[in-house]
C-alpha cells in the first residue's frame, strides 16, 4: 500500500469504531452499511493528501473487471487518474460471513491489477448476533499475523488491523472494525 494512504486508512478505521460506539451508546437506531460508508468517506476526505480523491459507489463502468455490483469506496490518484485502493464494507451482523462475497469480488480485480490495494472492512457492533471471526483475531483480541485463506476460492488475505472502541466505561464490550487486505 502506498505510504501516504496508510495513516488515512488507519484513521478511518479507528474513527469508524469510535463513531459506532458512540451511536451504540446513544440510541438503538439500526445502522445500515451505507451509514458506515458515508462516515468512512468523510473521515478519508479529511485525512487524505490533496493528490487523492474519494469516490463512493464506484460502478462497474469505471471498473470493467468487476463482474457484479459496485465497490463501496474507491481512492483515486488525481495525477495518475487510476484507483489505488478499493474498499468494501460489511456489517458483521447483516449476514453471516457475508464479507466472503466481497473478498471474492475484489479478488477478481486484484487478479487483473496486482498494484491496486483491495480492502474489506468488517464492522462489529453491539448487540451483535455474529461472533468475531477467530480467523482474523487472536485470543488477545489483536490482529492475527500471516496469510489467511477466505472463501470457496481460498483467496489469500492478511489482517491489516483491528481497531476497538468501548461503548462506555460501564460496558466493557467493545466495538470492532477489522480490515483485511487481499494479497
Amino acid at each position: 500500500m502506498k505510504e501516504q494512504l496508510k495513516n488515512p486508512i488507519r484513521n478511518m478505521l479507528q474513527g469508524l469504531a469510535h463513531w459506532m460506539a458512540y451511536r451504540n451508546s446513544m440510541s438503538n437506531i439500526q445502522l445500515i452499511e451505507a451509514d458506515a460508508v458515508f462516515v468512512a468517506t468523510d473521515i478519508l476526505r479529511a485525512n487524505l493528501p490533496n493528490d487523492y480523491c474519494v469516490e463512493r459507489e464506484v460502478t462497474k463502468t469505471s471498473l470493467p473487471s468487476v463482474k457484479n455490483n459496485r465497490i463501496d469506496i474507491g481512492i483515486k490518484s488525481k495525477t495518475e487518474g487510476s484507483y489505488n485502493c478499493l474498499i468494501e464494507f460489511k456489517l458483521a451482523d447483516a449476514t453471516n460471513k457475508g464479507y466472503e462475497g466481497d473478498v471474492e469480488k475484489l479478488s477478481q480485480i486484484k487478479q487483473q491489477d496486482k498494484d491496486i490495494n483491495c480492502l474489506v472492512v468488517i464492522l462489529y457492533r453491539k448487540p451483535c448476533s455474529y461472533s468475531e471471526p477467530k480467523d482474523f483475531i487472536n485470543d488477545s483480541g489483536l490482529a492475527k499475523r500471516g496469510k489467511i485463506e477466505v472463501g470457496k476460492n481460498n483467496v489469500k488475505v492478511n489482517v491489516r488491523c483491528v481497531c476497538n472502541s468501548f461503548t462506555s466505561s460501564t460496558n466493557p464490550k467493545s466495538i470492532k472494525t477489522i480490515c483485511i487486505e487481499l494479497i
